[in-house]
């Protein structure tokens, strides 16, 4: 199973690295090219956006402040889990 990752900070990394650990493949998306970065050196590959995630994952994992940047990618998943096919889905 292939898991999509939007949110990689204090929570998420973490919970990211735990995924690739139990042999998962992981997509990793975030505002932080360092964080993206730190995941694809521990074996995940880079996401560029949600629509990328949502073509290319089994399933979408958002980990998000309540905060106006969160409410982006919030609504940046909404619209991508749209085009997920009908056997994926989005975990907030």
């Amino acid at each position: 199973m292939k898991i999509g990752f939007i949110g990689l900070g204090i929570m998420g990394k973490p919970m990211a690295k735990n995924l690739l650990k139990a042999g998962f493949e992981v997509v990793a998306y975030t505002h932080k090219q360092a964080t993206i970065d730190e995941l694809v050196s521990c074996g995940a590959e880079a996401g560029t956006s949600g629509a990328d995630l949502a073509g290319r994952c089994d399933a979408i994992v958002t980990m998000l402040p309540n905060s106006p940047k969160g409410g982006s990618y919030s609504y940046q998943t909404y619209q991508s889990a749209r085009t997920l096919s009908s056997s994926s889905y989005v975990v907030t």
